[in-house]
Order: C-alpha cells, then sequence, then structure tokens
C-alpha cells in the first residue's frame, strides 16, 4: 500500500513539473514574439526557482537511490544556471564578490 505521504509528494511534483513546463514554454514564446528581455528572463527565473523545488520533491521520494540524488543534483545545477541566466536577461545586477575570493579569477 502507498502511503499518503509518496501521494501527496507525487501530486506537488506534477504541479512543479506543470508550471515549470508552462513558464519555460513562456519564455521560448516570448522569445519567438520578441518579447521583453526582462519578461523572459522573469520567466526562466521562475522556472529555475521551481525547478529547484522539483528537485527536492523528487529527492524525497527515493532519497536511498543513487540515480536519484544524481539526477537532483543535476536538476538543481540546471535550476541555478537557469535563475542566473534569467536574472542576467532581466539586468539584475550580479553580487559583489566578498573577502578575497576575487582572486579566484
Amino acid at each position: 500500500m502507498v502511503s499518503s505521504t509518496v501521494i501527496l509528494t507525487k501530486a506537488k511534483t506534477a504541479e512543479s513539473m506543470a508550471f515549470c513546463a508552462e513558464t519555460l514554454e513562456a519564455a521560448g514564446a516570448g522569445i519567438m514574439q520578441q518579447r521583453p528581455l526582462g519578461e523572459i528572463g522573469g520567466n526562466l527565473v521562475e522556472c529555475g526557482e521551481k525547478l529547484l523545488v522539483l528537485a527536492e520533491q523528487i529527492l524525497e521520494l527515493a532519497p536511498d537511490l543513487e540515480d536519484c540524488k544524481m539526477s537532483c543534483q543535476r536538476m538543481t545545477f540546471a535550476s541555478e544556471r537557469m535563475i542566473v541566466a534569467g536574472n542576467e536577461l532581466k539586468g539584475t545586477p550580479k553580487p559583489k564578490a566578498k573577502g578575497k575570493s576575487w582572486l579566484k579569477g
């Protein structure tokens, strides 16, 4: 028998996937329709944030499986890159380097 927690997590996962699909589709449509970059960037940021949530939700379903952990790590990296790209399109300033981090180049 499947627990109610697993069913609830699967439902939330489906909602997150649908949201990611919609916002990514909106970003693509915005590119094709030559919409303002801020709007496209906003869609990418929203998608990246929800993709990060989705990775966490999927990891909850099977935390002991190595393949699950690896795919969630990849989704997390993709979401971070998507958020950075969206912020660049929106013109959001990058955080300044603190301390001696400027030495890394």
